[in-house]
């Protein structure tokens, strides 16, 4: 009797996890501004980011127009120096290889204030870079005590 229940449980699962599958399409947007570091929005304001920003998808077989492109809102960047720039309101996204795209937005180069975006922008640069140190040095100690404690862990770990 349990063996049938597993059985079922089991194609039950197989026939779940093929409908959520199916039809349904992840794709990423990655917003990149020059200089990096202004807050980036969608056209509804639904989502918000310091770039470079990434937002992600979910899209369904219907979403996706007859020249096989799909559409998604625009964006809007805002420096700190209060420069602003919008993309057009709606992005028409065809793929090519993948569903990972890229938008690359400039700041006006008439706005005053440039300077004040570019120390924002290498401030934020410098944070990251003290972050990404940090969390290198977390891993490194973490894998050199697990090497002190589990003997062979923290040499499999490091592979």
């Amino acid at each position: 009797m349990k063996q049938t229940n597993i059985r079922i449980i089991a194609a039950l699962n197989f026939v779940l996890l093929g409908l959520g599958l199916s039809g349904c399409m992840k794709a990423t947007i990655q917003v990149r501004t020059s200089p990096p570091g202004a807050l980036v929005t969608e056209m509804l304001g639904n989502a918000q980011g310091v770039s470079p920003v990434t937002f992600n998808y979910d899209f369904k077989n219907e979403d996706i127009k007859s020249d096989g492109c799909f559409h998604v809102n625009g964006f809007k960047a805002r420096w700190p120096s209060g420069a602003t720039i919008s993309t057009s309101d709606i992005l028409r996204l065809c793929p090519k290889s993948g569903l990972d795209f890229a938008i690359e937005i400039a700041r006006p180069e008439s706005y005053p204030g440039l300077d004040v975006d570019l120390a924002n922008s290498y401030q934020s640069q410098q944070l990251q870079l003290q972050k990404d140190q940090y969390l290198q040095y977390q891993r490194d100690k973490f894998y050199d005590d697990a090497a002190k404690f589990g003997g062979t862990l923290g040499r499999v770990l490091r592979k």
